[in-house]
């Protein structure tokens, strides 16, 4: 396992054993949110920074997952930081296949989706909640970097949503 798909897996892999959040330290967007209220409620949607990280992960026996992460540097070769992001596990999805146009969503009404989403609102090593809600679509795909829209309701009920342009990190050996 290389550093990048360690990193981006130890992310996600944090989600999984972290418990409940806050929002104090998220500020109103910077021009990319929507003017949509966001799935699943009402008001206007906030939006993270427009930068992070993609890669695969590989969650023990299960396929490959392609792993997003909104809101923190644009970094393959450090951890996530203090800041609010949102940690996105797209199924059957991988830096290898993605293409303009994939996307991926759940919700109340798709509870059996393809998307998994994790909000930490003090950064990857504060406490997470899931997502009641949310969706992912990739925009464009260049070289090393993909252009993703999201968008995600908090468990409060918060909307998120924007753009955001991340570093597609490479991993070597691909998932099996």
């Amino acid at each position: 396992m290389t550093r990048h798909s360690f990193v981006l897996g130890a992310a996600l892999f944090a989600a999984a054993f972290v418990g409940a959040c806050s929002t104090d330290d998220v500020l109103p967007g910077d021009g990319n949110e929507s003017t949509a209220s966001g799935p699943g409620s009402g008001g206007m949607p906030l939006s993270l920074a427009n930068q992070g990280a993609a890669g695969d992960w590989c969650p023990g026996n299960t396929t490959p997952q392609l792993a997003v992460i909104i809101g923190t540097d644009s970094d393959c070769s450090t951890a996530p930081g203090p800041e609010p992001q949102i940690n996105f596990a797209a199924s059957s999805a991988g830096t290898s296949t993605l293409a303009a146009g994939q996307s991926w969503s759940y919700g109340e009404n798709n509870p059996n989706a393809n998307l998994a989403a994790n909000w930490f609102a003090d950064g990857i090593s504060g406490n997470h909640e899931p997502a009641k809600s949310a969706s992912l679509e990739v925009l464009s795909v260049e070289g090393t970097t993909a252009k993703f829209r999201y968008a995600f309701v908090t468990q409060a009920g918060q909307p998120y949503a924007g753009e955001a342009t991340v570093t597609v990190c490479a991993v070597d050996p691909p998932c099996m």
